[in-house]
């Protein structure tokens, strides 16, 4: 623990001597200078791109050189990728039809994006997507459910609901 302190503190002080580095508790940025939006972490990586594939009949390359061509059903936060309908095809030639199949992340080589697909396009629906999701979300823990459970039986008029 007091190691990892130590390396910490010395990885900070090698940061603030390197010329031009401002510390993230520096003053705020001048007047007319915007401060950068931080981008989340799943839209730095080509992983939204994958994901808005989902529903898309795509060919998912793996390291040992196999191919399967699917559609492409649910793909997770490290790019385990789940294929429907799919042909799993190897380097010699040799097909077999799969329902449903399970492909690691580890041994994905290429994911090929089909031809009609404009990436651009897509990444920003998934981001779309994704901003609208978390305000939805906000909105219930703010406000709750716009239709809330009424109480079942034994009400302020009894049972009935007549006096």
């Amino acid at each position: 623990r007091d190691r990892a302190r130590v390396a910490s503190s010395r990885r900070r002080r090698h940061r603030e001597e390197r010329p031009g580095f401002v510390s993230s508790t520096a003053m705020p940025p001048p007047e007319g200078e915007k401060r950068r939006r931080r981008v989340p972490s799943h839209e730095r990586t080509l992983l939204c791109f994958v994901q808005a594939l989902v529903g898309m009949r795509t060919i998912v390359e793996l390291r040992d050189d196999v191919a399967i061509k699917g559609v492409l059903v649910d793909v997770d936060d490290r790019m385990n990728c789940v294929l429907e309908h799919a042909v799993r095809r190897t380097p010699e030639g040799s097909t077999m039809k799969l329902e449903r199949v399970y492909v690691n992340a580890r041994t994905i080589r290429f994911v090929h994006v089909p031809k009609d697909v404009d990436p651009s396009e897509l990444i920003e629906r998934k981001r779309l997507e994704r901003f609208e999701a978390s305000r939805h979300y906000q909105r219930l823990a703010a406000f709750g459910p716009r239709n809330p459970q009424k109480p079942v039986g034994g009400g302020e008029y009894g049972p009935s609901g007549a006096s």
